[in-house]
C-alpha cells in the first residue's frame, strides 16, 4: 500500500517537475528563436493595411548591414507591402553603426502620420513585434548606402534594429 502511495507521489512530482522545466525550455527557445511572422500574421496585417494600397504612398524598409535576423524581418515585411499593394523602396542592411547606438525593435515614422501609424499598431498587434513610433530615434552615427529615392518622396519609414534583448526590470 505505501508502495502505490509513493509511485503516486513520484508520478506527481516528476510531471509537475517536467511541466517547469519544460516552461523554462520554451522561454529559452524563444528568446534565442529568431523574429519571424507567420503566413497568418503576414495576412492579416497585409488586409490591415490595403486600404493604403492605392500607390500614391511610398514606404522604405531599412536595416542593419550584417544583420541576418532583422533582414529576414525587413523582408517579411516587404513582401506583406507586396501583398497591401503599397510602394516600397527597400534600403535592407544599409545602415552599419559606427558606436553602441543601436536601436531595438522596428521603429517606424513618417511624414504621413495615419499611415506609419497603422503599419506600427499592424506589426505591434498582429505582429506582436517591439514597435517604436518615435520621430527622433533613427540610427545614431553610421555609414549608410544612398538611398534609391529621397526622403521627401517617402510617406513612412520603417527601420528593422537588432532584435531586443530581455533585460530584468
Amino acid at each position: 500500500m505505501w508502495s502505490l502511495a509513493l509511485e503516486t507521489a513520484f508520478g506527481i512530482v516528476t510531471i509537475i517537475a517536467d511541466g517547469v522545466i519544460s516552461e523554462a525550455q520554451q522561454s529559452r527557445i524563444i528568446a534565442l528563436s529568431p523574429r519571424e511572422l507567420s503566413i497568418q500574421q503576414q495576412a492579416d496585417i497585409a488586409g490591415s493595411l490595403s486600404a493604403f494600397g492605392d500607390g500614391s504612398l511610398i514606404v522604405r524598409i531599412t536595416s542593419y548591414t550584417l544583420d541576418g535576423e532583422a533582414l529576414r524581418l525587413a523582408k517579411q515585411i516587404a513582401a506583406i507591402f507586396e501583398k497591401a499593394h503599397i510602394r516600397h523602396a527597400d534600403n535592407f542592411a544599409s545602415v552599419t553603426p559606427v558606436d553602441e547606438n543601436f536601436i531595438e525593435g522596428v521603429n517606424v515614422r513618417g511624414s504621413d502620420k495615419a499611415f506609419a501609424d497603422a503599419i506600427a499598431t499592424a506589426l505591434e498587434n498582429i505582429g506582436r513585434l517591439a514597435v517604436s513610433r518615435k520621430n527622433d530615434e533613427i540610427p545614431g552615427p553610421a555609414f549608410r548606402s544612398a538611398p534609391i529615392l529621397p526622403d521627401s518622396a517617402i510617406a513612412a519609414f520603417v527601420f528593422v534594429g537588432a532584435k531586443p534583448i530581455p533585460t530584468i526590470k
